[in-house]
């Protein structure tokens, strides 16, 4: 049994890396955006995980900055389609193939409507913004762009 005194997490000598006690893993622990963050860094080695603190907590400040540009209505449509896509490239969970579709459905829609980057969500044209439901039968459609390729 634990002793009451004896907490499950460690400290270690660098700020926000703590290791818990019962796996021997490390996890950052920072805030973002006031929210506290507790990340497995999946490693079980000191330096390992003191070298994945920082890409841990760049990775977590980065999706929010983009996710606040984008209530302040600053986020430009082709900036939320990197950060889209930086999602899908780093989510091992979806096959290469899919990754391949999303970026030609990007591609497409970038050839199709080239200004398109540039507008911001709220600067949409309002006939774009109501229109819910569209077309995929027609020529400008992802399926005729990839039978013209």
């Amino acid at each position: 049994m634990q002793q009451k005194d004896e907490s499950l997490w460690e400290a270690t000598s660098v700020q926000n890396l703590f290791r818990y006690r019962p796996s021997g893993t490390y996890f950052a622990r920072f805030k973002v955006g006031g929210k506290p963050i507790r990340q497995s860094l999946e490693t079980t080695v000191f330096s390992v995980a003191k070298q994945r603190l920082p890409d841990k907590m760049r990775e977590h400040r980065t999706l929010n900055d983009s996710a606040r540009s984008l209530v302040n209505g600053k986020m430009t449509v082709g900036e939320a389609a990197q950060v889209f896509l930086t999602k899908v490239d780093a989510n091992v969970s979806l096959k290469p193939r899919t990754k391949a579709y999303y970026r030609m459905l990007f591609d497409f829609i970038k050839s199709s409507w080239p200004t398109l980057a540039e507008y911001t969500p709220c600067g949409l044209p309002a006939r774009l913004r109501d229109q819910s439901d569209q077309s995929t039968s027609g020529p400008s459609s992802p399926r005729g762009y990839l039978r013209r390729r």
